[in-house]
């Protein structure tokens, strides 16, 4: 819950740690075919939970290869129903529109998923990353990532700071020295 409300401290790092060392040791099934369309996820999502017997999680990386061809308006909705249906949570990532480049401000705002559908809408919660430091090479921000908790009705909206170490592709809680 603290994740949630955007209340972590240095000791909710060792739980998440613990889990995420419970994931690695988990099946982990991947299903990279490009541009499936919604009824084809929903499918193959039911068969491995038949086969497996549950789906703990499911990531769609990245929106734009769903094939959005049947009523993409209704996409945020279908996953949402999706969800409940298997019994678990489903991740979804997007990239977003090149314009915020042109922005003083590079920071991602829930406005910048609008061309979405009713996916803002319908997510529990939706989150951005940003790095300073991809856009501002002299930056001194380096290796910190917000992680921008934009939507969240169930809790707080917050941004939280995590020192990026790029070698491993790690994060950890972000604390000034």
């Amino acid at each position: 819950r603290n994740i949630e409300f955007g209340t972590m401290d240095d000791s909710d790092w060792p739980k998440i740690t613990h889990a995420i060392q419970r994931l690695a040791n988990t099946t982990v099934l991947v299903d990279d075919s490009p541009t499936l369309s919604f009824d084809e996820i929903r499918m193959r999502c039911l068969r491995e939970k038949t086969n497996f017997g549950a789906l703990p999680f499911v990531l769609i990386d990245s929106l734009q290869y769903i094939n959005l061809a049947k009523n993409p308006l209704l996409l945020g909705r279908s996953l949402k129903s999706l969800a409940r249906e298997l019994g678990t949570s489903i991740l979804l990532t997007s990239q977003l529109p090149r314009n915020i480049e042109t922005r003083i401000n590079k920071r991602p705002l829930l406005s910048d998923l609008n061309q979405e559908g009713d996916l803002v809408d319908e997510a529990d919660i939706v989150a951005f990353l940003y790095r300073d430091n991809f856009y501002n090479y002299d930056s001194p921000e380096k290796n910190i990532t917000e992680l921008i908790v934009a939507k969240n009705p169930a809790g707080a909206t917050s941004t939280i700071r995590l020192l990026h170490d790029p070698e491993k592709g790690s994060f950890t809680s972000f604390t000034r020295q």
